[in-house]
């Protein structure tokens, strides 16, 4: 429970925070008046090939009788969908396993066969594409990073472009077999060095994501295309090596290209291990309770520091966390090997004792000190920062906004006191950036809009319509914001300069897997109900339990109830962070002190799509309830 005087509720900063700055509901309600998880589809194994229809090398080929399975992973396994499409255009789609998982039935399809895969992996979203040739059926076929860009090779365009296109004649056995081997060839020695044997096929040979050399393969090696160049890139997280592949040349016509470099990478996949099993440790400390704070520091860094917390200040908030308790973390990424250093930084979900997500943190280190031991040591931030997409609905639906929830805290001014405001940068924001500065009373920093300066903003709002109007023009721009967009916060001091923090700059940045909902996406969703055991034009304090329905089961809810006099000189808020029942419905039992003069009651119900865009229904009963 906090007391404000302003009436903006504070976010919490643990593990398990679901990333909710509860200020924005006030304001993105105001300003907006001016303007899942992976299935349990079943694996039916990874059976040798034994002959499908006949395969001529060219062209289409015969209808096929059978089934192809494989996996589909960028290092964890995908959640999401796969879908395969013939040389006719037939389609079938699948839904991929917990593990990635597919297995889909092509009997009277044709091959050549292309496979795309679309979902998330950790806090990434993927479109991964692959192929296989009428030889292929009732055998397995993986859908990675490296049999798309197989593909994009064969294809001399975007993997997921060529899939669209229908058009699969480049598509033959020799095509595909050259491509592969070529990809091979440079990536050997990093691969051989990582443990997977010599004779690996990277289309064809089965592995258990988390568990496998190949896998681990994936962990470090990624590929990303430029669309506009129609230029790869593989980058080795470990030694910092790239190579590029342009996708119009096929792998016959390279020449003198030196393959990526094994030096220095045995130890790779052990330290991958090692780091998860921090989490483990971390996680088993909570497995019978909540442990003292005292259990959990020798697990952490002595230079730790998460969003502003260091080692005492995060082991006392993250004891008390109850969230925790049962509780494990998994989707473990490597997303870099800090070069000179034995560390990795990673991303992780936490998830409670039901398996329901509460918060996806990213760019956590994790440290190798002088005893050998592994430790948790943050993520380095001298300053609370998280960036979520987010949509909202105001009272009965028909009102609403859709953009970015910004939360930028600065809980220990002694690292940072000479930052007076924080540029964000980023898909979607003015190139410029928007400069988020400190509020006047209230712990969350806001951006002034030159079009509202009375409303002080801590969310970036890109599209509302609470006078029933949408901007068609602003929807284009939410539309065109990239998966996986990056987005900046640079810390300035009161002239403009960068501001350092232990001699390096204050510059943090996040990725946001999905772009926000247009606001016709978020007006087109049916929005959770909230139902009260109070009414809540009738609340002045006291209990209250607040009751939701529709809200997604595999995320946590956020529910927030708060109050205020008419002059707004005392008010009452709480929020909490809370499991929901499989049936979609959660609720919490709330208690505020009274107030008696009581004339505002604000309260609101936020959800999490699979893409972790989160989606917050919000109201005010009283003297501002009309916006």
């Amino acid at each position: 429970m906090k007391a404000t005087s302003s009436f903006v509720l504070p976010s919490a900063r643990l593990f398990h925070r679901s990333g909710i700055a509860s200020a924005v509901v006030i304001a993105l309600a105001l300003a907006g008046c001016g303007g899942g998880g992976g299935s349990s589809f079943p694996v039916t194994g990874h059976p040798a090939a034994q002959g499908g229809g006949a395969d001529t090398g060219a062209g289409t080929q015969q209808a096929s009788a059978g089934i192809i399975s494989g996996t589909a992973a960028a290092g964890l396994p995908l959640r999401g969908t796969v879908t395969v499409r013939d040389a006719k255009g037939a389609t079938k789609t699948v839904p991929l396993s917990s593990i990635g998982g597919y297995s889909v039935d092509v009997t009277g399809m044709t091959g050549p066969f292309l496979f795309i895969a679309q979902g998330t992996a950790g806090s990434s979203q993927y479109t991964l594409v692959s192929a296989a040739t009428s030889a292929d059926v009732n055998g397995n076929i993986n859908i990675t990073p490296f049999t798309d860009l197989v593909v994009a090779n064969i294809a001399g365009q975007l993997a997921s472009k060529f899939f669209e296109s229908g058009d699969y004649s480049a598509l033959t056995k020799d095509a595909l077999d050259s491509e592969l081997s070529g990809l091979k060839a440079k990536l050997l020695p990093a691969l051989l060095a990582l443990g997977v044997d010599a004779s690996v096929d990277l289309l064809r040979t089965a592995f258990t994501p988390l568990a496998s050399a190949l896998d681990t393969a994936l962990d470090v090696l990624r590929v990303s295309v430029d669309p506009a160049s129609n230029v790869a890139t593989i980058r080795n997280l470990v030694t910092q090596q790239q190579l590029a592949d342009d996708l119009a040349t096929r792998a016959a016509a390279e020449t003198g290209v030196a393959p990526m470099d094994g030096a220095g990478m045995a130890s790779a996949g052990d330290d991958i291990s090692q780091v998860r099993k921090v989490f483990a440790d971390f996680s088993s400390r909570f497995a019978d309770g909540a442990p003292v704070a005292a259990a959990l520091r020798p697990l952490l860094t002595d230079d730790f520091l998460f969003q502003d917390m260091d080692a005492a200040e995060f082991s006392a908030e993250v004891a008390a966390d109850p969230n925790l308790v049962g509780g494990s973390f998994t989707d473990v990424t490597p997303v870099g090997f800090e070069p000179g250093k034995s560390s990795v930084l990673v991303d992780f979900t936490h998830r409670d004792k039901d398996g329901v997500a509460f918060s996806r943190q990213q760019n956590v280190r994790v440290a190798k000190g002088s005893d050998g031991a592994w430790r948790l040591a943050g993520d380095g931030h001298a300053m609370e920062i998280e960036i979520h997409p987010l949509a909202r609905s105001w009272g009965n639906g028909t009102c609403g906004g859709t953009g970015f929830d910004v939360i930028i805290k600065d809980h220990n001014a002694g690292n940072s006191g000479a930052v007076a405001g924080v540029i964000v940068t980023g898909p979607g924001f003015p190139q410029a950036g928007v400069k988020y500065v400190p509020a006047v009373r209230d712990l969350a920093w806001y951006w002034v809009d030159p079009a509202l300066p009375q409303m002080p903003n801590p969310g970036y709002q890109m599209q509302g319509n609470c006078i029933g109007l949408i901007d068609e023009q602003k929807e284009a721009v939410i539309k065109a914001i990239p998966d996986n967009a990056a987005y900046v916060f640079k810390a300035v001091d009161a002239s403009g300069q960068p501001v350092q923090y232990n001699g390096a700059a204050m510059v943090y940045t996040l990725r946001v897997p999905r772009r926000p909902l247009t606001m016709t996406e978020a007006l087109a969703l049916r929005p959770p109900v909230m139902t009260p055991s109070v009414p809540f034009t009738d609340y002045k304090g006291g209990p209250l339990t607040l009751s939701v329905a529709g809200v997604n089961p595999d995320f946590s809810t956020h529910l927030v109830l708060g109050i205020a006099d008419a002059m707004y000189q005392t008010s009452y808020s709480d929020e909490v962070d809370v499991a929901p029942r499989r049936d979609g419905t959660a609720s919490h039992a709330f208690t505020l002190p009274t107030i008696s003069s009581s004339v505002w009651q604000n309260y609101s119900v936020t959800t999490t799509d699979a893409d972790w865009r989160q989606f917050v229904v919000t109201g005010l009963s009283g003297s501002l309830a009309t916006p």
